[in-house]
């Protein structure tokens, strides 16, 4: 079965890749979902590319879970101004939770991969 990640559960229409015009309503589950489904009490690595999606995304994940990652990269589009209030507060919010950060800028600086590790 296809899922979908997102931030609540439900159902969401997906475009066909490479942006064709067919759209697929596929089953959408949280990343908490995720991780409970399939036990997941360690992941070494997690890569987010979900164009658009991913503050709505990561702001829903707890903190339990974001523990249990060792590498967490994230790439975002600043698509709105109070992006920058989102980066600032999720880098803290990993900051608490032990993880190193830096952020790589491309280009303009509005598409940037957030990249978080815990040594």
């Amino acid at each position: 079965d296809n899922i979908a990640i997102g931030p609540e559960e439900g159902y969401i229409n997906v475009r066909s890749w490479p942006w064709g015009d067919k759209t697929n309503f596929v089953r959408c589950i949280t990343l908490d979902q995720y991780f409970a489904k399939h036990n997941l009490t360690t992941v070494n690595v997690m890569k987010v590319d979900i164009e658009g999606g991913e503050v709505e995304v990561l702001t829903s994940i707890t903190d339990d879970n974001l523990k249990s990652l060792r590498c967490l990269s994230a790439e975002f589009h600043k698509s709105y101004e109070e992006f920058d209030e989102f980066q600032n507060n999720f880098v803290t919010r990993m900051t608490k939770l032990g993880f190193r950060t830096f952020t790589l800028y491309h280009g303009n600086g509005n598409l940037r991969t957030l990249n978080f590790w815990k040594e």
